[in-house]
């Protein structure tokens, strides 16, 4: 849903294909929905899914936990 481009769907494998960005995690951030969105987003590899609204005070826990190799896929502040 990112105003006039491609979704972050379709971005995904652009930036995978940079190799200076191969291993980076890369975690969706979306308002779509998670019922749909979560299993496109681990099928497509994303390293997690955070679901809109972002939760101001759980994010930085969250994101620490991502960087650290967990894989989130969050539905508001509901791990599914």
């Amino acid at each position: 849903m990112l105003p006039g481009a491609a979704s972050g769907f379709d971005l995904y494998s652009e930036i995978r294909a940079l190799p200076e960005l191969a291993e980076v995690p890369i975690v969706a951030v979306s308002a779509s929905n998670p019922s749909e969105a979560i299993p496109r987003a681990k099928a497509l590899g994303f390293a997690s899914y955070i679901s809109k609204p972002v939760d101001q005070n759980l994010l930085p826990v969250q994101l620490q936990r991502i960087l650290a190799g967990e894989r989130l896929w969050m539905n508001g502040t509901v791990e599914v």
